[in-house]
């Protein structure tokens, strides 16, 4: 158990250091980091825009109601609700100060408190729709169509010009990115051929040449792979999720509290795929190693094979290497879909 716990814990520190060793390399591309951050941030604007432009749309055509009526109900609605707050807040006060006269138990004391508070949060929130609704009235209704057709037509305008706007930064995104990958990758493969050619040979006939030419190729594959996926998705997926958490929290903060319950669960299953990714990954990067092996062996010794005819037994080892990897790569792929 204790041996178990130590390679856990080795692993771990393994992970650290391989994470360390990467950042200075990818570090001196910070500005570029920086701008693809900025554009990532655009891009979540304008997904969560797109999103609330799905609003009216509903709205005016699923309901049948236009804006101006909405905004008109919603006025009055909010204007009702702060008058019986406000009434309700009065009936409470007037029976606590009966409370405090009587001397009645702390208990019916504490339930009438916790009544107003309730009933002031509930003032305040229409207050506050209220606000918007008249500030939308005042400044944004009059600048819109006032036909329901030429209001639908502004509303698909204005979600073409976002999709391409929100487009046109994905893009600047990837390339930026792509930029920081591909130079971090020549630097660390740069500075890998330089400590090799400072070997000895016997470090390096150890661990072949195969090995190396694997390191140099397919491993650096999947180090591109990864850091376009960490510079890429990996921001511009939770940025997107952190606008939409705020458009949840705008409509009902309590609904999403509660729905945010299942994010350790959540948490804690991403966890498990993804370390199950990585043991794959190092799977499938000795499978191609191997694959490797056999051309180097066969390229080699050519003259060999053809002269007593070993094709046959080079063709088998070849199948079954490339079987092997594609058996690991494909759990790869199955993990990744989900």
């Amino acid at each position: 158990m204790s041996n178990h716990r130590k390679s856990r814990k080795d692993k771990k520190t393994s992970d650290v250091a391989s994470l360390a060793r990467l950042l200075p390399h990818v570090w001196a591309y910070r500005r570029r980091l920086y701008l693809s951050i900025f554009f990532a941030c655009l891009v979540a604007l304008f997904w969560g825009l797109n999103l609330a432009l799905a609003f009216p749309v509903i709205k005016v055509f699923f309901q049948g109601q236009s804006i101006t009526s909405y905004v008109e109900e919603g006025i009055v609605k909010s204007e009702e609700v702060q008058q019986r707050s406000q009434l309700d807040i009065g009936r409470l006060d007037k029976h606590l100060k009966e409370i405090d006269q009587s001397g009645d138990p702390n208990s019916e004391r504490v339930r009438l408190l916790k009544d107003r508070a309730r009933k002031q949060s509930k003032m305040s929130e229409a207050t506050r729709n209220a606000w918007l609704f008249h500030l939308a009235k005042t400044h944004v209704l009059p600048r819109l169509p006032k036909d329901q057709f030429n209001f639908f037509a502004f509303v698909l305008g204005v979600l073409l010009i976002t999709t391409i706007l929100k487009g046109i930064c994905s893009y600047a995104q990837d390339v930026l990115v792509g930029g920081v990958v591909e130079l971090t990758v020549m630097r660390i493969r740069k500075e890998c051929f330089r400590k090799i050619v400072s070997l000895d040979y016997q470090s390096i006939r150890l661990e072949g040449t195969p090995g190396l030419m694997s390191r140099f190729t397919y491993d650096m594959n999947l180090l591109v792979y990864g850091l376009r996926l960490v510079g890429g998705k990996a921001v511009r997926e939770p940025l997107k999720a952190i606008v939409c958490l705020a458009g949840a929290f705008w409509i009902s903060w309590q609904l999403t509290l509660l729905s945010m319950l299942f994010a350790p669960l959540a948490a804690f299953f991403f966890m498990k795929i993804g370390k199950k990714l990585k043991q794959a990954t190092h799977r499938v990067m000795e499978s191609m190693s191997r694959v490797y092996k056999t051309l180097e062996e066969t390229f080699d010794g050519i003259k060999v094979l053809i002269a007593f005819n070993g094709g046959l037994q080079h063709r088998s080892r070849f199948h079954r290497d490339n079987k092997s990897y594609f058996y690991k790569a494909m759990k790869i792929i199955k993990i990744d879909a989900l």
